[in-house]
């Protein structure tokens, strides 16, 4: 679920999660995309998901323009700068890629999970001897200390 505008931009749970946007009085309730969407983002024009197989992907609000950003399995998407930031399924540490593709950079080495961006910020959580401690890291990856 995001609010941008006039629209909230969803997972329509009623149609398989597939990509919705609806006016925040709630008319004008319009499907954007087939694909099943989770972890949604709109940011700047474009609305950023991780969709089938658990890849990231961006679109148009009006469907059009759909491009899949990365080819690895994700989680916990944050948009955040010109940047996406997520955990990777494969090794659950946290990456960015720019919105266009470029630049993938891994960021930690931690098992990570819930992550959040603020400011020049990373908050997420890292599994611990058995218990989720919260840590935060600057957006390079520096900095890196329990929160």
């Amino acid at each position: 679920l995001n609010v941008v505008g006039d629209y909230i931009y969803y997972s329509n749970t009623s149609d398989s999660g597939k990509l919705y946007k609806v006016k925040s009085d709630g008319s004008g309730k319009t499907k954007i995309s087939d694909d099943y969407s989770i972890y949604i983002n709109a940011v700047d024009g474009w609305i950023y998901y991780v969709g089938s197989f658990q890849r990231l992907y961006k679109i148009k609000p009006d469907g059009t323009g759909k491009t899949k950003i990365n080819d690895n399995r994700i989680s916990d998407l944050n948009i955040s700068g010109g940047w996406a930031y997520f955990v990777e399924s494969a090794d659950k540490c946290i990456y960015k890629i720019k919105t266009d593709g470029t630049g993938r950079t891994k960021l930690n080495s931690d098992d990570s999970s819930i992550v959040n961006v603020a400011g020049d910020w990373i908050f997420y959580h890292k599994y611990e001897n058995g218990n989720y401690i919260t840590y935060k890291m600057k957006t390079d990856g520096s900095q890196r200390q329990k929160a």
